[in-house]
């Protein structure tokens, strides 16, 4: 990472220690806290969306069904910054909610609840994962690996134009 790339990095599960970790690695970490600080993603080069709480789904065109835990100001403050990312192109990383928070902000749909909707159980906290054939995922981590995950919402429907191409045993994105 060269010393010019500024990451805008949103408040999260385990923001401290990804700060550390980029910062290590030579870049500067901006936090980004509220719609206050939306204006300094113009000096971003990258951002990176963490993990976290449900995303509402009104964002995404429903009503509250099986999604819990919301945190309103985190959610509109994501989804400018993921829109702000995707028009213009910059690279970004979104960890768990924030995979799903630039599939919702593309116009994807997520499940509230994957195992109360899907009526399937629920997934242990590490489990496999195993990536589609000749995707760049496959190449980055191999054909399966283990993840950790315990979140209940994945992406439902991806945006058009986008491909999931790592799924659980089940088909969960």
């Amino acid at each position: 990472m060269s010393t010019k790339t500024i990451v805008a990095l949103t408040e999260g599960s385990c923001h401290r220690e990804i700060k550390r970790i980029l910062e290590s690695n030579g870049a500067s970490v901006m936090m980004l806290r509220n719609r206050g600080d939306l204006h300094r993603i113009r000096n971003a080069t990258h951002l990176l969306l963490p993990g976290g709480t449900d995303i509402h789904p009104a964002l995404y065109g429903q009503t509250v069904s099986w999604a819990r835990g919301f945190d309103a100001p985190r959610d509109w403050l994501e989804f400018q910054l993921a829109r702000h990312a995707l028009l213009r192109g910059m690279p970004t990383l979104g960890i768990c909610r924030g995979c799903q928070m630039l599939a919702v902000a593309a116009g994807g749909v997520l499940w509230q609840d994957f195992a109360t909707q899907k009526e399937m159980p629920v997934h242990a906290s590490n489990h496999e994962i195993r990536t589609t054939r000749n995707s760049l995922m496959r190449k980055l981590v191999g054909a399966r690996i283990t993840v950790n995950s315990y979140h209940h919402q994945s992406v439902a429907t991806p945006p058009k134009g986008w491909k999931a191409t790592a799924f659980s045993p089940d088909n969960i994105v």
